[in-house]
């Protein structure tokens, strides 16, 4: 082979290496966006009107802890939750109400939790509140409780 053709065969593997790193950088840059199916909704009762979720209210931590509305959606001991959080079988969360303590059960008045709304296939399913309370023993896992 000339040299010439050694040196560009190596210029276009730089080239391209350095645009594959350009596009993994961009989707890692974008994995970190906020997941579509995580809407914020302008009601307590409904989510009729909705907006996707912001990465700052994402990184929303409970009062007197570390714990974000990321971590307690991400690592959610509800399958519903997880599900929605990382757009897994057309389900989709609405958050309707934001830490907060009060409730009817000891949970609630315990520890600071948010209230999301689970949609399955565009459908009102149930609603949860997903705790600042880590139950995970290895790794993080947060109290949810559904109705």
């Amino acid at each position: 082979m000339l040299p010439g053709h050694v040196q560009e065969d190596s210029a276009m593997k730089k080239r391209f290496g350095l645009a594959f790193a350009f596009a993994v950088g961009l989707s890692g840059l974008f994995a970190t966006a906020a997941p579509a199916a995580t809407y914020v909704c302008a009601s307590e009762t409904n989510c009729d009107n909705y907006t996707p979720i912001t990465a700052t209210q994402l990184a929303l931590t409970a009062p007197d802890t570390t714990i974000t509305v990321q971590m307690a959606l991400q690592q959610s001991a509800d399958d519903s939750i997880k599900n929605g959080y990382n757009s897994v079988a057309k389900t989709d969360l609405g958050i309707t109400k934001w830490w907060h303590k009060g409730g009817s059960t000891t949970l609630d008045q315990t520890y600071y939790h948010i209230t999301v709304r689970i949609y399955k296939d565009n459908k009102w399913t149930k609603t949860c509140h997903a705790y600042a309370l880590n139950i995970g023993t290895s790794t993080p896992k947060y109290q949810a409780t559904c109705q």
